[in-house]
């Protein structure tokens, strides 16, 4: 039942994991960006160079080919490259 109370197909749509979908697709550029926020008023990033630590941690390439299943560009600055 959906939230309005009608029943709803059983051919429902589900997610599908990219690496396990058939058929042929098209890419196509977006400009979602996924995005780490510190808090830096305060705390440990109150102070710029754990913020440049953090931020040379984490390898951007990794996280798109590990959690978008390679279907993501690593970002180059603030935003994505859809963006800039």
């Amino acid at each position: 039942m959906s939230r309005s109370g009608a029943r709803r197909d059983a051919q429902e749509e589900h997610p599908v994991p990219v690496g396990t979908a058939t058929g042929s697709f098209e890419e196509a550029g977006t400009t979602r960006t996924t995005s780490l926020s510190l808090k830096t008023r305060t705390g440990p990033f109150k102070d710029p160079a754990p913020r440049a630590a953090a931020r040379t941690a984490i390898d951007s390439s990794a996280l798109g080919k590990g959690v978008f299943e390679g279907c993501a560009d690593p970002g180059a600055g603030v935003f994505g490259p859809a963006v800039t």
